[in-house]
């Protein structure tokens, strides 16, 4: 079975920061990958955390007893928690992109000699690969990577852009078809360098966070570009982008009015529509979105 291996961090007696979203980073991939969710972690969980780790969708809960942090107690958490890899041999090993967790990651990258990916952006299953999003050596731009190598670590790194602050924004609606269409718009925006937002509707699905969301009930935004994909136009989301220097509407539905509030539109299926634009795009550009 292609399973995960989850660490999960206490910090102060509490669940370390990003923990939740790491959780639910990984039962998404579990998910996908069909295979079971085993969390490991590095104190004893409370009741509460314990039972809201398992409605998450773990699959199993191992506790490694650490009661301190210095490099001794790393080392020995290192060794337990690589013998874990050893006993399960999973698909992959994620951790939080916290610095603690980081330099875990790392340690166990060299102690197991497998290839580590640290600050990752995304992750996710796209014809039965795994596909890992993560920042330049500089931070500018978003590569996305297909691991060919597995196992692997990696430490993913949630809610690390504010749309606000996007030049180039790109909107999922529900009209994108869920998750393969978000995950064609992530490809859109890696090659674009643009950011990523969402309509009401994905974020009420969970398909993505709240933290993306543009509109009356999210965000404002005032981008130079702003290219909505599979959105209505409904007042609610307009009044959150109706501010961008320039708006460009993809959408099957001719009728929709997000195109009242256009710049260029255009009317086709975005499965269709998407794919053509990110080849047209890596040809000129000359990489590879995944």
């Amino acid at each position: 079975m292609r399973n995960i291996l989850l660490f999960i961090a206490y910090e102060n007696g509490m669940l370390a920061r990003g923990a939740w979203e790491t959780v639910a980073k990984a039962t998404e991939l579990s998910c996908a990958l069909q295979g079971e969710l085993i969390a490991v972690s590095d104190q004893e969980m409370t009741a509460d955390d314990r039972e809201s780790v398992y409605d998450c969708g773990a699959d199993k809960i191992i506790t490694l007893k650490q009661k301190k942090r210095n490099p001794y107690d790393l080392q020995i958490l290192t060794e337990d928690f690589c013998g874990l890899i050893d006993q399960y041999q999973p698909f992959m090993v994620l951790f939080c992109a916290t610095d603690f967790e980081n330099d875990m990651a790392s340690r166990v990258g060299m102690r197991t000699k497998l290839p580590v990916m640290t600050n990752c952006l995304d992750l996710y299953v796209e014809n039965d690969m795994l596909k890992i999003i993560c920042p330049d050596d500089a931070g500018e731009y978003m590569i996305t990577y297909q691991a060919n190598r597995l196992p692997i670590v990696a430490t993913f790194k949630h809610g690390v852009s504010d749309i606000q602050d996007g030049e180039v924004l790109i909107a999922c609606g529900r009209g994108v078809g869920g998750e393969a269409g978000i995950h064609l718009v992530k490809k859109l925006a890696a090659l674009l360098h643009a950011e990523v937002a969402a309509s009401r509707a994905n974020v009420d699905e969970g398909l993505m966070e709240k933290e993306y969301q543009v509109g009356l009930s999210g965000k404002t935004v005032k981008p130079r570009c702003y290219i909505a994909c599979g959105i209505s136009g409904a007042m609610h989301h307009v009044v959150g982008m109706n501010q961008s220097e320039w708006v460009m509407a993809i959408n099957v539905d001719r009728n929709e009015p997000i195109f009242d509030v256009a710049d260029v539109g255009v009317i086709g299926d975005l499965s269709a529509i998407l794919p053509r634009l990110i080849r047209e795009l890596e040809v000129r550009y000359g990489r590879k979105s995944e």
